[in-house]
């Protein structure tokens, strides 16, 4: 064979060889797209739980909170009448002489809101 044709061998070689990588390739990349397809076409399991979660925190959030019922106990110690509630435990005074309001400390201890 001449030089010529040992030349055309050549180029026909690597073209051969270039067409057989890209078409590696493409196959390659196809089939990466395909299994990605396929993945993200299949159903999650954790979107349903996911679901379900929303629901019931939607649910809980449109509850209203119960609000406290007070029973208060009037409870009578030296000149002070104490207003008790048993449901949050806390006390206060509720009646006293005017010579005791104007002391600070039992400004302090005053109940701050009315008997309902």
């Amino acid at each position: 064979m001449g030089k010529l044709g040992e030349q055309v061998l050549g180029w026909a070689v690597l073209g051969l060889l270039g067409f057989g990588v890209y078409a590696g390739v493409s196959f390659v990349a196809d089939q990466i797209k395909s299994h990605s397809t396929v993945n993200a076409s299949a159903p999650d399991p954790r979107d349903q739980q996911i679901k379900e979660l929303s629901a019931k925190v939607a649910a809980l959030e449109s509850q209203k909170p119960k609000p406290i019922e007070h029973h208060y106990q009037l409870r009578e110690n030296g000149l002070r009448t104490f207003r008790f509630d048993p449901d949050t435990g806390e006390t206060c005074i509720q009646l006293t002489s005017k010579e005791d309001w104007k002391r600070p400390d039992t400004i302090r201890q005053g109940c701050h809101t009315p008997i309902s």
